[in-house]
């Protein structure tokens, strides 16, 4: 008679996450809007638009992920992939909706939407690859 181990249910460190996704999504929104003032010679206001937009976005994902519980461990990972894929989907969305609502310039706006956007998915992705070696490792995740 074979013996199964019991769920364990883990709670994800959404706070980590959240911290990760928007702070760096929002850092490099108003670091990029500096240069561009003193060094880019275009309007700062849509990078920073952008920036604000993949802000929004991450937390909203991190809000959806936390309304969704405890995660049985063998569910951890694709939880943690459909996260960063709702945040990007979200974020395209509202990104698309805002550059047409203000009527933006779309060179800053758009680099600044990428590059927001690609700090986001680098950080969101170190957190995701912490969680994922601590579950392999039965190591206590903290929850921060």
């Amino acid at each position: 008679m074979a013996t199964t181990t019991p769920d364990i249910a883990i709670r994800l460190p959404l706070g980590r996450l959240a911290l990760a996704t928007s702070g760096g999504a929002m850092l490099t929104g108003v670091v990029l809007s500096a240069l561009s003032m003193t060094r880019m010679g275009f309007s700062a206001q849509y990078v920073l638009a952008a920036s604000v937009v993949v802000t929004l976005s991450a937390m909203l994902a991190v809000s959806i992920q936390a309304a969704m519980g405890p995660r049985d461990a063998a569910t951890v990972p694709m939880t943690l992939i459909l996260g960063s894929m709702s945040r990007m989907t979200i974020s395209v969305a509202l990104g698309i909706g805002l550059f047409f609502m203000l009527d933006a310039e779309p060179r800053p706006y758009w680099i600044g939407f990428m590059l927001a956007s690609l700090v986001a998915l680098g950080l969101e992705t170190v957190v995701a690859l912490n969680v994922v070696r601590q579950l392999d490792g039965d190591q206590e995740i903290p929850e921060r």
